[in-house]
């Protein structure tokens, strides 16, 4: 099993930031509340609440769960 160097992990780390808060930084608040893409129109009527923001902070806390996990697993 090999593992690549920390350089290549923090470069990875460092560019794959940069996607993101371009992306995030790109989003006006509006697009924020807005449908997220991996939902139905009919599930977006029951569960309005259900946006891009809050999958993405629901996903957040669900991995630093699991990076909880690891930590008390090591």
């Amino acid at each position: 099993l090999s593992f690549p160097d920390a350089s290549v992990l923090r470069a990875d780390w460092q560019r794959s930031n940069e996607t993101l808060s371009g992306y995030f930084a790109s989003l006006t608040p509006g697009q924020w509340m807005e449908k997220h893409t991996a939902m139905s129109d009919e599930d977006w009527q029951k569960d309005p609440a259900r946006n891009k923001l809050s999958v993405l902070l629901s996903r957040t806390n669900h991995m630093a769960y699991h990076l909880g996990q690891l930590v008390l697993a090591s």
